[in-house]
């Protein structure tokens, strides 16, 4: 037993342990967050699963070669102790988050030291899509894991542990084509090219190791189109997967720049500034050939080269550059902290934290839930405190103020920013213990029965979290002609209020069936004063409502 608690009070096991439960409370939750696109990867798991099929998948009956099988392998082989779920969804994401994490530790403490590397962890951790994707069934966690681990191990070689490195390595960019395709590769040999750069030679990533690993990762990743080849599914693999989800993205919906660059500052609040600040200072001083900053700094080129260069730029297509950010930001700020350059940032991270925890008070107002909000201003504005001084809470005005805190930091290494980051680790679990108190249900029992009626449609929101719910596929509708149609034929509609306002579809060829409130798609600064002077939060919900036709249409 005294070994067991000596392991667990290890600092990276503690950390783990920290947020394996951050991020698994209410975890199961079908009512916030949902991603749509999740809906769809946890339908194909099932169906898959149905059907014991492993390599094909088909959603609600359809081919749908969306992306590669590993995720879906793990999602079902977590059904089997949480059944077909979306907690049995959400479980390999987040223990993909933790994984993640342990690699960023393990290599902050490679290239500099231990405290170094946990610093780079609980940034990570506490980076606002870090929860975001731990807590859905999405493949983003998967897919940063595989390609942070390929790029982890090839960073070792010049330590020369050359053998395992590659064959690990290679093993890693193999689940990154079964997790999201082909793209893996370029990005992988980008990062071999910049590593190079900023080490100044190539020739450790060249040996006959370096065959071992083309081998390794060609024979992992090509499981999947081999086994589409025997099935007979080629012609329309290659069309669907390769043709339209890969080479598509060149010539499909253009997105700027920002998207993958701006929303890269936001995927890594609340420390954007502080990345902002660290990335200036290695360039100022040249730095970038030191391997704590030359690594990170090649992974996160690597990937927003190769994800600059297609039309189709989404906003989580920067996310698995977040573990070398916090690996920069670590470093840089071990290094530079009390350079005037890092103290402004330390600075606008404090009102950027400041301005989170003053949030939380009209959200009390709305919400209620006296207790959680103030516990979780309290520990924002603790964290904007502590992040300028480590002594920063025993001041005498701030020592009052934060009494618990002050004296639970004194527990914690002397880093102003490590225990800025461990308070904010805390406002992350609370906030999940909020998502199970979230007073408007994605949907109700009433509105399931509703829409698990056969012809029922679904106007643009959500289509594939609902078709979840549903267990059926629910046709999109984009138009008010379209409504009018399906209507027409007596069929059943699901739609926002939002939508039916806007398309000005006629009562009478209508019935309201079932309905229920939902967060409004857009909320204005207009329904957050009504709801603040209220103290409801009735006025940031709309309907969701299942309309059923009555009659054919008579004007248009």
């Amino acid at each position: 037993m005294t070994d067991l608690m000596r392991r667990l009070r290890h600092p990276l096991v503690a950390a783990l342990l920290f947020f394996a439960v951050a991020y698994a409370i209410f975890l199961g939750n079908p009512n916030f967050p949902r991603e749509d696109d999740e809906g769809l990867y946890i339908a194909i798991a099932k169906s898959m699963a149905s059907e014991n099929e492993w390599f094909k998948p088909t959603w609600f009956g359809a081919l749908a070669f969306y992306k590669p099988p590993l995720l879906y392998w793990a999602m079902r082989v977590s059904f089997i102790p949480f059944g077909e779920t979306l907690l049995g969804g959400r479980v390999p994401s987040l223990l993909f988050t933790l994984l993640i994490l342990f690699l960023v530790y393990r290599l902050g403490a490679s290239l500099k030291d231990p405290k170094t590397g946990l610093l780079a962890l609980f940034l990570a951790g506490t980076c606002v899509s870090s929860g975001r994707f731990a807590r859905s069934g999405m493949l983003d966690a998967a897919w940063s894991l595989c390609l942070f681990a390929a790029m982890v191990e090839i960073a070792k070689l010049h330590k020369g542990d050359e053998k395992a490195s590659w064959l690990v390595a290679g093993a890693a960019l193999g689940g990154a084509l079964l997790v999201k395709g082909p793209v893996a590769v370029p990005i992988v040999l980008a990062f071999i090219f910049f590593a190079g750069l900023f080490r100044g030679g190539w020739r450790p990533f060249f040996s006959r190791w370096s065959l071992a690993f083309a081998g390794t990762a060609l024979g992992v990743g090509a499981i999947w189109p081999l086994s589409m080849w025997a099935k007979g599914e080629w012609e329309t693999w290659w069309t669907f997967f390769i043709i339209r989800e890969n080479f598509g993205k060149f010539h499909d919906l253009y997105y700027p720049l920002s998207n993958l660059y701006g929303y890269f500052l936001v995927h890594f609040l609340p420390w954007s500034f502080l990345f902002l600040a660290s990335l200036g200072l290695l360039l100022w001083k040249k730095a970038w050939k030191e391997a704590e900053f030359s690594y990170p700094l090649a992974m996160m080129a690597a990937i927003f080269l190769v994800f600059t260069l297609p039309e189709t730029r989404l906003v989580h297509y920067s996310f698995p550059a977040l573990p070398a950010g916090a690996l920069l930001v670590a470093a840089a700020y071990s290094r530079w902290k009390e350079t005037p350059v890092m103290k402004g940032a330390c600075l606008l991270t404090a009102i950027v934290l400041g301005i989170i925890g003053l949030s939380f008070i009209p959200a009390w107002m709305i919400f209620g839930n006296t207790f959680l909000f103030m516990a979780l201003g309290l520990l924002s504005l603790a964290a904007a405190v502590q992040v300028l001084h480590p002594d920063a809470l025993s001041s005498p005005w701030t020592g009052r103020l934060f009494l618990p805190l002050a004296l639970a930091a004194r527990k914690l290494p002397p880093n102003a920013l490590f225990r800025s980051a461990v308070f904010f680790g805390c406002v992350i679990l609370l906030l999940s213990v909020f998502s199970g108190l979230w007073p408007f249900p994605f949907i109700t029992p009433e509105g399931k029965e509703a829409i698990h009626q056969k012809g029922t449609h679904i106007v643009r929101i959500s289509p594939f979290q609902y078709s979840l719910e549903a267990e059926q596929r629910l046709p999109q509708l984009q138009s008010r002609e379209d409504v009018i149609a399906v209507l027409a034929k007596g069929e059943r509609v699901l739609i926002n209020e939002e939508y039916l306002k806007e398309m000005k579809v006629p009562k009478k060829l209508y019935r309201e069936i079932a309905s229920w409130p939902i967060l409004k798609r857009r909320i204005r600064n207009a329904d957050l004063k009504t709801a603040y002077k209220a103290a409801d939060s009735l006025p940031l919900a709309e309907r969701m409502i299942v309309l059923e036709g009555i009659s054919q249409p008579g004007e248009r």
